[in-house]
């Protein structure tokens, strides 16, 4: 317990200053932090989805953590980072290759084409009919051609774009959680007794809840379909592409945690 004397201005003075002092840092550290949010957020479901793999390769491993996390780091990275490196490549690389491709066969191929076409099972002929239709009017078609293909360039860019926020997301992520695999058990002490000291017993029984959440939802736990459809929707709306993991866990932990918490009034 903290003496204090209503009285003494000097006391009033210097409690105000310490409480401004720590709002300014702790508001400060929220603005630095908080572009990485998602990334921590990220890295904790990860981290957590993944630590009895990670315990079972460090007891492998005779306990050399740091070998140990920076095998699990890897592996993240070849499942989660290289795909979205390739998708994000090669969707305006596709896109110009599929319209050079039908541009080559207005122009040259058109006779081509039209046998490939007519090879295809059951509705070769009718795609063949098809073909002879468009390709005789090409000044046109190509006209519409050139008409669609910004368009749909400047979209497919700024798709290519959220791809790569995205994938710089999961790599922040994936970073990160190297350091919690790396201090996970030092973390969860503290985090433990943190806990404890505010929340006590229940608050150490709603961080299990959480937890356990958060797994399930790696796993596919059984979820309302509503609850996770508004968390994918809600959480690339809100977060980007890294939002499709985010919102149906954070959804789902909060519903955990009502349901929890309705339970327990109902009890007493």
């Amino acid at each position: 317990m903290i003496d204090f004397d209503i009285k003494n201005k000097n006391q009033i003075y210097r409690l105000v200053a310490g409480i401004s002092g720590f709002s300014v840092i702790f508001i400060s550290c929220l603005i630095i932090m908080a572009p990485f949010f998602p990334a921590i957020l990220l890295a904790t479901i990860l981290t957590l989805a993944t630590w009895p793999a990670f315990s079972w390769l460090n007891r492998k491993l005779r306990n050399r953590t740091t070998l140990a996390a920076s095998l699990m780091t890897t592996l993240m990275a070849c499942l989660f980072i290289f795909p979205l490196v390739i998708i994000g490549t090669s969707i305006t690389d596709n896109f110009t290759k599929v319209y050079s491709a039908v541009q080559d066969s207005l122009q040259n191929r058109t006779e081509d084409t039209a046998r490939k076409l007519h090879s295809v099972p059951y509705i070769g002929k009718y795609l063949e009919k098809s073909w002879v239709v468009v390709a005789a009017d090409k000044g046109h078609l190509s006209t519409m051609l050139e008409e669609y293909a910004a368009p749909t360039s400047q979209k497919l860019i700024a798709l290519a774009g959220i791809v790569g926020r995205g994938l710089l997301d999961v790599s922040l992520g994936v970073l990160i959680s190297y350091f919690f695999f790396r201090h996970g058990p030092r973390v969860a002490v503290r985090l433990g007794n943190l806990i404890d000291k505010f929340g006590g017993s229940r608050g150490q029984h709603l961080l299990q809840v959480s937890k356990n959440t958060l797994i399930g939802v790696v796993y596919g736990s059984n979820l309302p379909l509503l609850l996770v459809l508004l968390g994918v929707l809600g959480g690339m709306l809100a977060f980007g592409f890294i939002g499709i993991f985010l919102g149906p866990t954070i959804l789902a932990v909060a519903y955990s945690l009502m349901i929890e918490w309705s339970s327990v009034r109902k009890k007493t």
